[in-house]
């Protein structure tokens, strides 16, 4: 294991990707312009086959920390990419209410005082496999937008609700489709994109189909491998898919109230 938690480093074109705890390397880094991440929600205690594919954790992560101790570690994780977030950067932070028992728990409670809530955007899956006779079922998710004050999207033609149907990923027990992250880090300017729960790579796979620099921090050799082979390959397909540069950002004279 290297000094600062780093335990290998991988440069594969403008993508760096980090194995080893995101707490040790996130403060290491240089200034991002945009995360987009998804962490674990904390469900591997789960019951039930609502839970099925996540009850058991993932590989070599049990997933199911007491509660509290799960929002301090997201909270410091969280302050961790306010730290290294540029001036006109935002983090676009992947999780979604949580029905337990009789009661729900909200996502809010994960973000540490000081760092704004500037929107929840809405990921609506359009199928859930949460199914229980005590909740109805949940067909979405959300991102909270953590966005500096000079943070600007870069058109106009944002929208809050994100229609994307799920994937269901034979390397990952929680993966998401490409197009949901390239949605967000595509509605900004961001030069430098980074996710500091890199999983199986989705987001860093989006990134370099935007042209963007990347950074990806994952803790599980196994998903570290994937995640180099997945964004590897998407550098060799880049020509396929790659976007104009990023543009200014959307200037309007308007100071938010």
């Amino acid at each position: 294991e290297r000094a600062g938690g780093v335990m290998r480093v991988e440069h594969i074109g403008d993508a760096t990707l980090y194995l080893g705890d995101c707490m040790d390397i996130l403060p290491t880094l240089p200034k991002v312009d945009c995360f987009f991440t998804s962490p674990p929600y904390n469900l591997g205690g789960s019951s039930g086959s609502e839970w099925s594919r996540l009850k058991g954790g993932y590989s070599g992560y049990a997933d199911d920390l007491p509660h509290e101790q799960y929002v301090d570690w997201q909270q410091r994780c969280i302050s961790a990419m306010w730290e290294r977030l540029s001036d006109t950067g935002a983090i676009f932070y992947q999780h979604k209410p949580v029905a337990k028992g009789n009661e729900t728990r909200m996502p809010f409670e994960l973000v540490p005082s000081g760092v704004p809530i500037r929107q929840v955007l809405t990921w609506d899956r359009g199928s859930g496999f949460q199914r229980t006779a005590w909740h109805f079922v949940p067909r979405y998710e959300w991102v909270l937008m953590l966005a500096k004050p000079g943070f600007r999207l870069s058109r106009l033609d944002c929208f809050d609700l994100i229609q994307i149907p799920p994937t269901v990923g034979k390397d990952h027990p929680a993966s998401f489709p490409v197009e949901l992250p390239k949605q967000f880090l595509g509605a900004s300017v961001a030069d430098v994109c980074a996710d500091p729960f890199l999983g199986s790579g989705t987001t860093g796979v989006a990134a370099i189909q935007l042209g963007r620099k990347f950074i990806g921090i994952e803790r599980e050799p196994k998903y570290f491998d994937i995640a180099c082979r997945r964004i590897e390959q998407a550098y060799k397909q880049r020509p396929l898919f790659e976007s104009a540069p990023p543009q200014k950002a959307v200037q309007l004279g308007l100071e938010a109230a």
